[in-house]
Protein backbone atom coordinates (compact mmCIF):
# COMPACT_ATOMS: atom_id res chain seq x y z
CA UNK A 1 0.00 0.00 0.00
CA UNK A 2 2.82 2.04 1.05
CA UNK A 3 4.68 1.97 -2.72
CA UNK A 4 1.52 2.41 -4.54
CA UNK A 5 0.91 5.69 -2.41
CA UNK A 6 4.24 6.49 -3.20
CA UNK A 7 4.22 5.88 -6.82
CA UNK A 8 1.32 7.82 -7.27
CA UNK A 9 -2.08 6.19 -5.93
CA UNK A 10 -2.08 9.19 -3.02
CA UNK A 11 -2.16 11.68 -5.43
CA UNK A 12 -4.47 10.42 -7.57
CA UNK A 13 -7.68 12.59 -8.51
CA UNK A 14 -10.91 11.32 -8.16
CA UNK A 15 -12.51 8.95 -10.95
CA UNK A 16 -14.35 12.43 -11.71
CA UNK A 17 -11.73 14.72 -11.40
CA UNK A 18 -9.29 12.13 -13.46
CA UNK A 19 -11.90 12.06 -16.30
CA UNK A 20 -12.53 16.12 -15.94
CA UNK A 21 -9.11 16.61 -16.82
CA UNK A 22 -8.78 14.61 -19.95
CA UNK A 23 -11.82 15.88 -21.48
CA UNK A 24 -10.35 19.68 -21.04
CA UNK A 25 -7.15 18.39 -22.71
CA UNK A 26 -8.57 17.39 -25.08
CA UNK A 27 -11.59 20.19 -25.42
CA UNK A 28 -8.18 22.74 -25.49
CA UNK A 29 -6.85 21.00 -28.77
CA UNK A 30 -9.67 21.27 -30.28
CA UNK A 31 -9.96 24.90 -29.35
CA UNK A 32 -6.39 25.49 -30.51
CA UNK A 33 -6.72 23.78 -33.38
CA UNK A 34 -9.98 25.99 -34.17
CA UNK A 35 -8.67 28.91 -33.93
CA UNK A 36 -5.67 28.28 -36.18
CA UNK A 37 -8.21 27.25 -39.03
CA UNK A 38 -9.95 30.48 -38.21
CA UNK A 39 -7.17 32.32 -38.63
CA UNK A 40 -5.91 30.47 -42.14
CA UNK A 41 -9.94 31.11 -43.21
CA UNK A 42 -9.28 34.48 -42.33
CA UNK A 43 -6.42 35.32 -44.23
CA UNK A 44 -7.83 33.60 -47.69
CA UNK A 45 -10.92 36.13 -47.57
CA UNK A 46 -7.96 38.75 -47.49
CA UNK A 47 -6.49 37.77 -50.82
CA UNK A 48 -7.47 39.85 -53.40
CA UNK A 49 -8.15 37.04 -55.76
CA UNK A 50 -11.44 36.02 -54.15
CA UNK A 51 -13.75 37.75 -56.03
CA UNK A 52 -12.17 36.70 -59.62
CA UNK A 53 -14.55 35.21 -61.93
CA UNK A 54 -14.23 31.38 -62.65
CA UNK A 55 -15.30 29.34 -65.75
CA UNK A 56 -18.75 28.19 -64.68
CA UNK A 57 -19.95 26.94 -67.82
CA UNK A 58 -16.48 24.87 -67.66
CA UNK A 59 -17.27 23.69 -64.23
CA UNK A 60 -21.09 22.41 -64.68
CA UNK A 61 -20.21 20.59 -68.00
CA UNK A 62 -17.37 19.03 -66.26
CA UNK A 63 -19.57 18.30 -63.23
CA UNK A 64 -22.33 16.61 -65.57
CA UNK A 65 -20.33 14.71 -67.42
CA UNK A 66 -18.57 13.20 -64.30
CA UNK A 67 -22.48 12.43 -63.21
CA UNK A 68 -23.55 10.82 -65.91
CA UNK A 69 -20.25 8.74 -66.18
CA UNK A 70 -21.17 7.56 -62.45
CA UNK A 71 -24.69 7.43 -63.07
CA UNK A 72 -25.12 9.27 -59.65
CA UNK A 73 -26.90 12.01 -60.98
CA UNK A 74 -29.91 11.63 -59.58
CA UNK A 75 -28.99 11.37 -56.32
CA UNK A 76 -27.20 15.22 -56.09
CA UNK A 77 -29.34 17.40 -53.54
CA UNK A 78 -31.88 19.80 -54.64
CA UNK A 79 -30.06 22.12 -53.67
CA UNK A 80 -26.45 21.72 -55.14
CA UNK A 81 -28.37 20.54 -58.32
CA UNK A 82 -30.25 24.09 -58.73
CA UNK A 83 -27.13 26.31 -58.43
CA UNK A 84 -25.34 24.06 -60.67
CA UNK A 85 -28.59 25.17 -63.26
CA UNK A 86 -27.74 28.65 -62.07
CA UNK A 87 -24.20 28.85 -62.78
CA UNK A 88 -24.96 26.90 -66.16
CA UNK A 89 -27.29 30.11 -67.20
CA UNK A 90 -25.08 32.70 -65.56
CA UNK A 91 -28.09 33.64 -63.17
CA UNK A 92 -24.90 32.92 -60.14
CA UNK A 93 -21.51 34.07 -61.13
CA UNK A 94 -18.84 31.51 -60.13
CA UNK A 95 -16.09 33.51 -58.36
CA UNK A 96 -13.33 31.87 -56.44
CA UNK A 97 -15.60 32.96 -53.07
CA UNK A 98 -18.67 31.35 -54.21
CA UNK A 99 -16.61 27.86 -55.24
CA UNK A 100 -15.29 28.07 -51.60
CA UNK A 101 -18.46 28.59 -50.10
CA UNK A 102 -19.98 25.83 -52.40
CA UNK A 103 -17.57 23.67 -51.34
CA UNK A 104 -18.07 24.13 -47.72
CA UNK A 105 -21.85 23.59 -48.52
CA UNK A 106 -20.52 20.17 -50.06
CA UNK A 107 -18.79 18.85 -47.39
CA UNK A 108 -21.35 19.63 -44.54
CA UNK A 109 -23.74 17.26 -47.09
CA UNK A 110 -21.29 15.04 -46.97
CA UNK A 111 -20.99 14.72 -43.73
CA UNK A 112 -24.67 13.93 -43.30
CA UNK A 113 -25.40 11.75 -46.32
CA UNK A 114 -27.40 8.72 -45.52
CA UNK A 115 -26.05 6.86 -49.12
CA UNK A 116 -23.02 6.35 -50.42
CA UNK A 117 -24.07 7.41 -53.60
CA UNK A 118 -24.97 11.00 -52.69
CA UNK A 119 -21.95 11.35 -51.26
CA UNK A 120 -20.43 10.06 -54.46
CA UNK A 121 -22.45 12.45 -56.20
CA UNK A 122 -21.19 15.19 -53.99
CA UNK A 123 -17.51 14.33 -54.33
CA UNK A 124 -18.29 14.60 -58.37
CA UNK A 125 -19.08 18.27 -58.34
CA UNK A 126 -16.63 18.89 -55.57
CA UNK A 127 -14.04 17.51 -58.16
CA UNK A 128 -15.23 19.80 -60.80
CA UNK A 129 -15.10 22.73 -58.97
CA UNK A 130 -11.49 22.02 -57.77
CA UNK A 131 -10.96 21.59 -61.61
CA UNK A 132 -12.80 24.62 -62.88
CA UNK A 133 -10.09 27.08 -64.57
CA UNK A 134 -10.00 31.15 -64.18
CA UNK A 135 -11.64 33.05 -66.86
CA UNK A 136 -8.86 34.55 -68.59
CA UNK A 137 -8.17 38.09 -68.14
CA UNK A 138 -7.62 40.99 -70.72
CA UNK A 139 -4.27 42.11 -71.58
CA UNK A 140 -3.40 45.07 -69.33
CA UNK A 141 -0.60 46.14 -72.02
CA UNK A 142 -1.51 44.32 -75.37
CA UNK A 143 1.24 46.06 -77.09
CA UNK A 144 3.93 45.30 -74.62
CA UNK A 145 5.38 48.72 -74.33
CA UNK A 146 8.05 49.11 -71.51
CA UNK A 147 6.44 49.45 -68.16
CA UNK A 148 7.92 51.32 -64.71
CA UNK A 149 9.53 48.75 -61.97
CA UNK A 150 7.06 48.25 -59.55
CA UNK A 151 3.91 49.60 -61.46
CA UNK A 152 2.76 46.42 -62.99
CA UNK A 153 0.10 44.89 -60.94
CA UNK A 154 0.07 40.92 -60.46
CA UNK A 155 -1.57 39.11 -63.29
CA UNK A 156 -4.97 38.08 -62.48
CA UNK A 157 -4.40 34.53 -62.91
CA UNK A 158 -1.99 34.41 -60.26
CA UNK A 159 -4.23 36.64 -57.46
CA UNK A 160 -6.86 34.07 -58.29
CA UNK A 161 -4.69 30.85 -57.68
CA UNK A 162 -2.99 32.45 -55.06
CA UNK A 163 -6.56 32.82 -53.34
CA UNK A 164 -7.29 29.47 -54.32
CA UNK A 165 -4.44 28.04 -52.39
CA UNK A 166 -4.89 30.00 -49.31
CA UNK A 167 -8.80 28.68 -49.11
CA UNK A 168 -7.09 25.55 -49.70
CA UNK A 169 -4.70 25.27 -47.07
CA UNK A 170 -7.58 26.08 -44.32
CA UNK A 171 -9.65 23.36 -45.74
CA UNK A 172 -7.02 21.09 -45.23
CA UNK A 173 -6.79 22.10 -41.94
CA UNK A 174 -10.02 21.95 -40.96
CA UNK A 175 -9.94 18.17 -42.62
CA UNK A 176 -7.46 17.36 -40.12
CA UNK A 177 -9.16 18.56 -36.86
CA UNK A 178 -12.40 16.77 -38.18
CA UNK A 179 -10.38 13.31 -39.27
CA UNK A 180 -8.35 14.16 -35.56
CA UNK A 181 -12.00 13.99 -33.74
CA UNK A 182 -12.99 10.82 -35.53
CA UNK A 183 -9.83 8.69 -35.08
CA UNK A 184 -10.85 7.67 -31.36
CA UNK A 185 -13.49 6.53 -29.37
CA UNK A 186 -13.06 8.78 -26.32
CA UNK A 187 -11.81 11.79 -28.50
CA UNK A 188 -14.90 11.62 -30.54
CA UNK A 189 -16.41 11.31 -27.15
CA UNK A 190 -14.99 14.21 -25.10
CA UNK A 191 -15.95 16.36 -28.22
CA UNK A 192 -19.40 15.25 -28.01
CA UNK A 193 -20.19 15.83 -24.03
CA UNK A 194 -19.28 12.96 -22.57
CA UNK A 195 -19.96 12.51 -18.35
CA UNK A 196 -16.50 12.62 -16.79
CA UNK A 197 -17.02 10.20 -13.73
CA UNK A 198 -16.84 7.39 -15.90
CA UNK A 199 -14.24 8.22 -18.67
CA UNK A 200 -11.21 6.94 -17.72
CA UNK A 201 -12.81 3.52 -16.27
CA UNK A 202 -14.33 3.62 -19.92
CA UNK A 203 -11.64 3.76 -21.73
CA UNK A 204 -8.51 3.01 -19.93
CA UNK A 205 -9.85 0.43 -17.53
CA UNK A 206 -12.37 -0.95 -19.32
CA UNK A 207 -11.21 0.20 -22.95
CA UNK A 208 -9.45 -1.13 -25.74
CA UNK A 209 -5.20 -0.78 -26.33
CA UNK A 210 -6.73 1.98 -29.23
CA UNK A 211 -8.93 3.98 -26.64
CA UNK A 212 -6.10 4.28 -23.82
CA UNK A 213 -3.72 4.68 -26.83
CA UNK A 214 -5.60 7.89 -28.05
CA UNK A 215 -5.60 9.34 -24.32
CA UNK A 216 -1.86 8.80 -24.17
CA UNK A 217 -1.26 10.85 -26.68
CA UNK A 218 -3.76 13.84 -26.35
CA UNK A 219 -4.44 13.63 -22.53
CA UNK A 220 -1.54 14.23 -19.08
CA UNK A 221 -0.52 11.09 -18.52
CA UNK A 222 0.30 11.56 -14.94
CA UNK A 223 -2.79 12.14 -14.09
CA UNK A 224 -4.30 8.98 -15.51
CA UNK A 225 -1.50 6.88 -14.52
CA UNK A 226 -2.09 8.10 -10.45
CA UNK A 227 -5.85 6.93 -11.47
CA UNK A 228 -4.78 3.57 -12.37
CA UNK A 229 -2.77 3.17 -9.25
CA UNK A 230 -5.65 4.47 -7.45
CA UNK A 231 -7.71 1.58 -9.14
CA UNK A 232 -5.61 -0.95 -8.33
CA UNK A 233 -5.06 0.09 -5.24
CA UNK A 234 -8.98 -0.12 -4.50
CA UNK A 235 -9.32 -3.47 -6.18
CA UNK A 236 -6.73 -4.80 -3.72
CA UNK A 237 -8.33 -3.34 -0.74
CA UNK A 238 -12.21 -4.33 -2.03
CA UNK A 239 -13.43 -0.62 -1.29
CA UNK A 240 -12.13 -0.76 2.10
CA UNK A 241 -10.05 2.14 4.01
CA UNK A 242 -6.28 1.51 4.66
CA UNK A 243 -6.50 1.37 7.97
CA UNK A 244 -9.15 -1.87 8.15
CA UNK A 245 -8.70 -3.16 4.71
CA UNK A 246 -6.47 -6.46 3.70
CA UNK A 247 -4.64 -6.09 0.27
CA UNK A 248 -5.91 -8.81 -1.49
CA UNK A 249 -3.34 -10.23 -3.96
CA UNK A 250 -5.54 -12.08 -6.00
CA UNK A 251 -7.67 -8.99 -6.30
CA UNK A 252 -4.94 -6.88 -7.07
CA UNK A 253 -3.40 -9.19 -9.42
CA UNK A 254 -6.66 -9.72 -11.27
CA UNK A 255 -7.57 -5.89 -11.55
CA UNK A 256 -3.71 -5.98 -13.12
CA UNK A 257 -4.10 -8.56 -16.23
CA UNK A 258 -7.58 -7.03 -16.86
CA UNK A 259 -6.26 -3.80 -17.69
CA UNK A 260 -3.16 -5.88 -19.70
CA UNK A 261 1.01 -4.39 -20.19
CA UNK A 262 0.01 -3.27 -23.37
CA UNK A 263 -2.53 -0.51 -22.06
CA UNK A 264 -0.39 0.10 -18.83
CA UNK A 265 3.08 0.49 -21.10
CA UNK A 266 1.32 3.50 -22.41
CA UNK A 267 1.26 5.31 -18.97
CA UNK A 268 3.92 3.74 -17.02
CA UNK A 269 7.44 3.61 -18.17
CA UNK A 270 9.26 -0.27 -18.22
CA UNK A 271 10.65 0.30 -14.70
CA UNK A 272 7.27 1.49 -13.30
CA UNK A 273 5.42 -1.20 -15.33
CA UNK A 274 8.20 -3.87 -13.34
CA UNK A 275 7.54 -2.30 -10.11
CA UNK A 276 3.56 -2.26 -10.65
CA UNK A 277 3.80 -6.45 -11.94
CA UNK A 278 6.51 -6.97 -8.76
CA UNK A 279 4.01 -5.99 -6.18
CA UNK A 280 1.16 -8.31 -7.53
CA UNK A 281 4.41 -11.57 -7.18
CA UNK A 282 5.36 -9.84 -4.03
CA UNK A 283 1.74 -10.32 -2.08
CA UNK A 284 1.13 -13.37 -3.87
CA UNK A 285 4.18 -14.93 -1.88
CA UNK A 286 3.49 -13.56 1.26
CA UNK A 287 -0.16 -15.11 0.94
CA UNK A 288 0.67 -17.99 -0.68
CA UNK A 289 2.75 -20.79 0.53
CA UNK A 290 4.69 -22.22 -2.33
CA UNK A 291 4.37 -25.79 -3.44
CA UNK A 292 7.36 -27.61 -1.52
CA UNK A 293 8.05 -25.03 0.94
CA UNK A 294 6.68 -26.93 3.91
CA UNK A 295 9.14 -27.17 6.69
CA UNK A 296 9.06 -30.68 8.50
Amino acid sequence: LRVLDESGAARAPSAMGAGQSAIESLDALRNRAQGQIGSLYNAARDTSGRSLPLEGGTFTRRANELLDEANVGSFLPADIAKKMNAIAQGQYPLTVDVAEQLKTSIGDLQRGADTGNMRRALGIVRQALDEAPLQPAQKVNPGNLPAVPGTVPPSPATLGQESIDAFNQARQAARQRFGWQESARPIEAALNGAQPDDFVQKFVIRGTVADASALAQNAPTAEVKNAILAHLKDKALGGSADEVGKFSQSAYNKALNQIGDRKLALFFSPEELQQVRMLGRVASYMQNQPVGSAVN
